[in-house]
């Protein structure tokens, strides 16, 4: 097996840590999908049903992440991804949401703070709600979106269409 390898230059300007958006898109909203196959960046568009809104996460400021760990089973190795988040407060629209979610799997489009954006496919949700033991302690919802596949997750630059 032949293997190309390039360099990776050294990134000598500012980097950001975080997300600044997390987009959901629930896998019955959406008419067609990019393939990942081997692709390290995707320029495919993602194309909804019609009438459908995108639903993009409104979390707090500084909270979210994404972590790309390689793993290695019996199969091999893969990736898992889990993207991490918080919104502040127990509230009704935040249980409906976990409601409605129940164990139904969504892709996940993210933007980090360095302006790139990648696909995370067929995420898993949990949610974990925290009141803490004082006034000043955190008050809400942690999510934790987790998804499994052979290759990271790709880079993605295509733009959303409508059916």
């Amino acid at each position: 097996m032949s293997c190309e390898l390039t360099t990776i230059e050294r990134w000598c300007s500012k980097t950001h840590g975080g997300l600044k958006q997390i987009i959901l898109l629930p896998l019955s909203d959406i008419s067609s999908m990019p393939v990942q196959y081997q692709r390290s960046e995707i320029s495919d568009n993602i194309t909804m049903n019609t009438g459908v809104t995108l639903v993009e996460i409104e979390f707090d400021k500084n909270t979210a992440s994404i972590r790309e760990r390689a793993r290695e089973n019996d199969a091999g190795k893969y990736y898992e991804q889990t993207i991490s988040l918080f919104i502040k407060r127990d509230r009704t629209e935040v249980h409906d949401f976990l409601t409605r979610m129940g164990s139904n799997r969504a892709h996940l489009v993210i933007t980090d703070w360095n302006g790139q954006k990648k696909i995370i496919y067929s995420a898993k949700l949990s949610d974990d709600m925290e009141s803490g033991e004082s006034r000043g302690s955190r008050h809400g919802t942690s999510f934790n979106f987790t998804a499994q596949s052979i290759i990271k997750a790709p880079f993605w630059t295509g733009s959303f269409d409508y059916a």
